[in-house]
């Protein structure tokens, strides 16, 4: 009971101009997730409310309806801190055309939400996310890193992994649960959970999307 108290808090926002758009599914976000969740019109008036709850984990939907991609990364580098850990940052709203989703990969961002996105999706996405996983699908996590490097070339830069840990570094970055990988791999879930504490321990975090970030990051 102790440890769950002293778990953070938790809250999701929506930032942006679409004040009435936004409210709507904040209310209905707020019903499902059964935690606080809020709407913002600009980064000032969010910024004011983070800085009272500094202690707090922020889910934030950033607005992205009519912004280019300069403008959507700009605003990114001028207002949110995304490597921080109090702020996950996911974008909303996002136009396909853009094909920005590397790019927010890259970046250490949690996810994409587009803007023909269906209500349930936003709703399913939000939880993974908050359960430490990265709402993209398969395919741009898979194309990012086999674009950035691939499993031989990473078991000789980082011998300190053997190969099966790596295997399931790898398919963490994926997106596979636990149980996904004891399948694929045909082994135990408890095999599973013992190549990612000792995966952790060789690579100095303590969570699984630090895990897959690092990964994304020096892989």
């Amino acid at each position: 009971m102790q440890n769950r108290d002293l778990q953070p808090q938790v809250c999701t926002s929506i930032v942006g101009n679409n004040y009435l758009q936004n409210y709507l599914l904040t209310r209905f976000l707020r019903d499902e997730l059964n935690q606080e969740c809020s709407c913002y019109k600009n980064l000032d008036e969010f910024r004011s409310t983070a800085k009272r709850k500094k202690d707090w984990i922020h889910l934030v939907l950033w607005d992205c309806k009519n912004l280019d991609v300069s403008g959507i990364w700009q605003t990114l580098e001028n207002g949110f801190k995304s490597g921080s850990s109090r702020f996950l940052i996911t974008l909303f709203n996002v136009h396909r055309k853009l094909k920005i989703e590397q790019d927010a990969v890259s970046r250490g961002l949690r996810g994409v939400f587009y803007e023909d996105e269906p209500i349930e999706n936003i709703s399913k996405g939000i939880h993974m996310i908050l359960d430490g996983q990265l709402w993209f699908s398969r395919h741009i996590l898979s194309k990012y890193v086999q674009e950035t490097a691939n499993l031989e070339n990473r078991m000789n830069i980082y011998p300190i992994l053997t190969f099966r840990e790596s295997q399931i570094l790898f398919d963490i970055v994926n997106g596979f649960s636990n149980d996904e990988i004891a399948e694929k791999l045909g082994i135990s879930l408890h095999t599973v959970k013992t190549h990612l504490y000792n995966v952790y321990n060789k690579i100095g975090v303590s969570s699984r999307i630090q895990a897959a970030f690092w990964a994304i990051k020096n892989l």
